[in-house]
């Protein structure tokens, strides 16, 4: 019976001693939550905070109040922190902790919110120094010395909610200030974002490296860019920064990607042209090429809108590399490809390498297209019709002014081109391009304003152009294969052009079975231009060339031609033949001599004087002489039965 009553009695103190131990748990944090709301507990915790602090890092920390609840959290207003040097790293208004006591108690940093409103967060590297305040800050904080953080434990932080207003946030470098960087374009030195929002989740910290669910982040800078809306998966530390799932919306653009950046650490990113690896794997996004500006200042011209539609891209931006991109601009323009470029952020400097595998396009969108420079748009001719559509694929190798670019072309009517073209330029106002052209069944009506005369093309041509100080001097030959041109189907049509200076030196041979010839002159292309030739015509048969419809008229002969002017009723000249064969339908009449001239006065009265072993004639008056050749042909249609027929036939080779 006693030991059941001391079995009894133990069970009984085992229990009271387990309620006691029940409500002291219980009270604690009433006690705990009295005892830190008494304003010199919270004093004296803000002193000892601040004291470990600065003997642990030599920075300072001050707290204008501290406010710690169990139930409710902790509140700081006017926290802020200096450099050894009295340089403001960190300044906070207001910042609302709703942190887990226990796991607190058990060493463990949990926050389940941080609120923050009005903050100032500054990355700056004074010129004696090796980093950024702030991380040598975070590494002297949370290492066992304050040199060296290879003998502790690893700092962990984890916030589940993490909201943040009104933040300013500057990163500068003293050690590479650029005093001349435009207003409008980031300066990696001195980057300055203001009015920034940030809302996000599951917010860790482990040592100097940091990650978060980014909901939205929205901010300007300086420049002028301004980042509406960031969303992405965010991992941040001296060597990596990660944005996964990331949708970046700025001032004109809507990107979708995953993005990050790589360097050796945190301060090889005041030196982020070169040493900061950038990596970019596009989804569907759409890009003002005017918000690139603001990294590279000359694409602010440029206004043009793209789809990226998919691509990969690599590189620091000194040396960047796209693989696979998909763009496309406008209604027809679509071009895929690979593209790596050496020297931004000076664009006009950089190399290009760029691989086109494919790239349509239509008039309608190259009359568009904005380009960096005086003249912005793409030289394309009026006589091509904007609904016209181009095919091509090749490869631009260089720069700006120094490149060589080959393509094959194809048109909507399918013609087809293969294009070699060379440019090389430098300082000294040097430049020099040459091209060449391979085509068949080309419409040249494109690039020529007579479009109702002339229509496709088979034929190979070559351009050099020398521009040494201003002074030009340009080459070029075509040979024509086949071309139609005022509905006849010429052939064998070679031509070489050399032109100095306003002058023009020209030859052309014509082997067709309807015109045979060769001319050599040159023109002068002044306000007045004035030309000079000398023609061999072997043959020309006037009606198979829709020269003359009618009758079959023929003419050959040896000529020398003077003439000023371009607009057939104000020129004047004089064209003086000998040796001419003149024939109508199988007659000939073999003519001496022949000299037409036309000559201006100041009244506005023209004169036509035709002087020849066959005709005399002589015109005075105000006229058209558009309307004259004519006038001429219906009168040779009447008269010309009359004349003597003194040649039935003159072979070919006596006027060769």
């Amino acid at each position: 019976m006693k030991e059941k009553n001391q079995g009894k009695s133990i069970k009984k103190r085992v229990l009271r001693a387990l309620l006691y131990g029940i409500l002291t748990i219980l009270s604690l944090p009433l006690v705990l939550s009295f005892l830190l709301k008494q304003p010199l507990v919270q004093s004296l915790a803000v002193r000892k905070v601040a004291s470990w602090v600065s003997e642990k890092t030599g920075d300072s920390l001050t707290i204008g109040l501290l406010d710690i609840d169990f139930f409710k959290g902790i509140e700081v207003r006017q926290l802020g922190l200096r450099d050894s040097l009295g340089t403001p790293m960190l300044r906070i208004n207001r910042m609302n902790v709703s942190p887990a006591f226990f796991e607190l108690l058990s060493g463990k940093f949990f926050i389940h919110s941080l609120l923050i409103d009005s903050v100032e967060f500054r990355l700056v590297e004074h010129k004696d120094k090796n980093n950024y305040s702030f991380i040598n800050f975070i590494k002297k904080l949370f290492s066992g010395s304050n040199t060296s953080s290879s003998s502790s434990s690893a700092f962990k932080l984890n916030i589940k909610i993490l909201k943040m207003n009104h933040v300013h946030f500057q990163l500068r470098s003293e050690k590479d200030t650029n005093l001349n960087a435009p207003q409008n374009t980031m300066n990696y030195s001195d980057i300055d974002v203001t009015q920034a929002t940030i809302d996000a989740r599951n917010f860790f910290i482990v040592n100097d490296s940091l990650g978060f669910h980014l909901i939205n982040l929205s901010a300007h800078e300086k420049s002028g860019l301004f980042l509406q809306k960031l969303r992405s998966d965010v991992i941040i530390s001296g060597k990596m920064f990660s944005f996964r799932n990331t949708l970046l919306v700025t001032n004109h653009s809507r990107i979708n990607l995953d993005y990050s950046m790589r360097a050796k650490g945190w301060d090889a990113y005041s030196d982020f042209v070169d040493s900061v690896r950038m990596q970019g794997n596009f989804r569907p996004s759409e890009l003002s090429l005017s918000d690139i500006g603001y990294f590279t200042p000359v694409m602010f011209k440029m206004k043009d809108r793209v789809k990226i539609l998919g691509g990969r891209v690599d590189g620091p931006l000194s040396r960047l590399v796209g693989k696979k991109l998909d763009i496309k601009y406008g209604k027809e323009t679509h071009f895929e490809g690979d593209v790596s470029m050496a020297g931004l952020p000076d664009f006009y400097s950089t190399y290009i390498v760029a691989g086109i595998n494919k790239f349509e396009t239509s008039v309608a969108d190259l009359k568009t297209f904005v380009l960096p420079q005086d003249d912005p748009n793409i030289p394309v001719p009026g006589s091509i019709a904007p609904t016209e559509k181009f095919k091509l694929n090749g490869q631009f190798d260089g720069s700006y002014y120094n490149f060589f670019f080959r393509a094959n072309i194809m048109t909507g009517s399918r013609g087809k081109m293969n294009l070699d073209m060379n440019l090389k330029a430098d300082t000294g106002k040097f430049r020099r391009l040459a091209a060449n052209f391979d085509a068949v069944n080309f419409p040249l009506s494109h690039f020529i304003t007579m479009d109702s005369m002339v229509g496709n093309a088979d034929f190979t041509a070559h351009l050099a152009i020398l521009d040494t100080l201003g002074k030009q001097n340009t080459k070029f030959s075509v040979k024509i294969k086949h071309i139609l041109a005022n509905k006849y189907h010429f052939r064998n049509i070679d031509y070489q052009g050399d032109y100095r200076g306003d002058t023009l030196f020209s030859k052309l041979k014509v082997d067709d079975p309807h015109l045979i010839l060769n001319t050599s002159g040159y023109s002068v292309l002044k306000k007045i231009p004035h030309f000079h030739f000398q023609l061999k015509l072997s043959r020309s048969d006037f009606k198979p060339l829709n020269l003359w419809e009618q009758k079959d008229f023929h003419l050959s002969g040896i000529a020398t031609i003077n003439f000023t002017g371009l607009n057939v009723d104000s020129l004047f000249g004089h064209i003086h033949m000998k040796n001419a064969i003149v024939g109508f339908g199988e007659d000939r009449y073999p003519v001496a001599q022949i000299d037409l001239k036309k000559s201006g006065e100041s009244s506005g009265l023209q004169s036509v004087d035709l002087q020849s072993d066959l005709l005399d004639f002589r015109m005075k008056g105000q006229y058209h002489l558009a309307t004259l050749g004519l006038a001429m042909g219906q009168f040779f249609n009447h008269y010309f039965p009359v004349l003597p027929k003194k040649i039935r036939s003159v072979p070919v080779s006596r006027i060769r």
